[in-house]
């Protein structure tokens, strides 16, 4: 059995009113050069990867360290929502997990710290408290075990959350491309949704440009067996979490830590707005490679496991990335 930490937090009653998700700056222009977006948001995230603790050049992390022990992995964004702090809670702890299974490593620690406002504030107290339960709710269904867990209080960037995973093992899968011909597949299903994400915050300046992030712990949960089964067998090549400004970038990331002189041409479309379908920060998705020879055998994987699995371009050695009609340019260009 997991033992998580006891509340630190007294019980606040779930009676405070919670406003309605904003539509009203939902339909906000959408912009003409979306390769320029892409850039922007390429740039913004990587500057957002200030510390060089760790050996290998694959890291799109915010914090990655390894050594002989352990492999750690950081959540890149705490996609806090005031409106589903309980959500938000979950959703952090899921995203710092899904950059550790991309490596080939199952989480099994976790370590937590969570900012709160001011306590003596009913508001602020549930905030807090939704925000650390959500997050013992996913580390439970992770089956995560707790070993810190910190809670501020008087925190001026509040409510905020930060958490680290922890696995032991080997690196054995990276996000960089290497290979052309192989597929590229997308694991989980693309809702778009761009509320709290980079693009909102650098492009549209307002965090409330669209629909906030969702989790589906179940999916979640299937989402690891399958990548972590597919990098031990061998079949997956590469692996993304999409998180940090949604499916372009994490492809655009994999390109800029792959091998020199690769390209990518990626079909793909929803019934969903062009900003929405490049740039938001769906939640449970990942990217990967594959070989030709394997496409098969790994969607039979996914199938058997309930999990989405959709091939959406291939690994080119022209140095372009393409992206349906949206967007045409070379790699080399989106690196500062």
């Amino acid at each position: 059995k997991i033992q998580l930490h006891n509340s630190r937090l007294p019980i606040i009653p779930k009676t405070l009113p919670r406003k309605e998700h904003s539509r009203a700056s939902i339909h906000v222009k959408e912009p003409v050069n979306l390769k320029l977006v892409l850039k922007k948001l390429v740039e913004s995230q990587q500057s957002l990867i200030p510390i060089k603790f760790t050996p290998i050049k694959q890291r799109i992390t915010p914090f990655t360290a390894i050594n002989s022990s352990f492999v750690l992995a950081a959540n890149d964004h705490p996609y806090i929502n005031p409106q589903e702090p309980h959500v938000s809670g979950m959703i952090t702890i899921a995203n710092a997990v899904r950059h550790l299974v991309c490596l080939g490593i199952r989480p099994v620690y976790m370590a937590g710290a969570f900012h709160g406002g001011d306590l003596t504030n009913g508001m602020d107290r549930w905030l807090l408290n939704e925000l650390v339960s959500g997050a013992r709710e996913a580390a439970m269904a992770f089956q995560l075990r707790n070993v810190n867990e910190m809670i501020t209080k008087n925190n001026s960037l509040q409510p905020i959350a930060d958490v680290i995973t922890a696995g032991v093992g080997k690196v054995r899968c990276s996000p960089g491309f290497n290979t052309p011909g192989d597929f590229v597949t997308m694991i989980g299903s693309l809702r778009g949704e761009t509320g709290s994400s980079m693009y909102a915050d650098i492009i549209h300046k307002n965090k409330q440009v669209g629909h906030p992030s969702t989790i589906d712990i179940v999916m979640e949960c299937r989402l690891q067996e399958v990548i972590l089964q597919g990098i031990a067998v061998g079949l997956i090549r590469s692996a993304v979490n999409v998180s940090r400004g949604g499916l372009a970038v994490a492809i655009a990331n994999s390109l800029l830590l792959g091998s020199d002189g690769l390209g990518a041409r990626i079909h793909f479309s929803r019934k969903m707005r062009n900003d929405e379908l490049l740039f938001g920060e769906t939640q449970g998705l990942v990217v990967v490679t594959l070989c030709e020879n394997d496409l098969i055998e790994f969607e039979r994987i996914c199938m058997t496991t309930g999990v989405p699995s959709t091939t959406i371009g291939r690994i080119t050695d022209d140095g372009n990335y393409i992206f349906n009609d949206l967007i045409n340019i070379p790699v080399k260009q989106l690196s500062k």
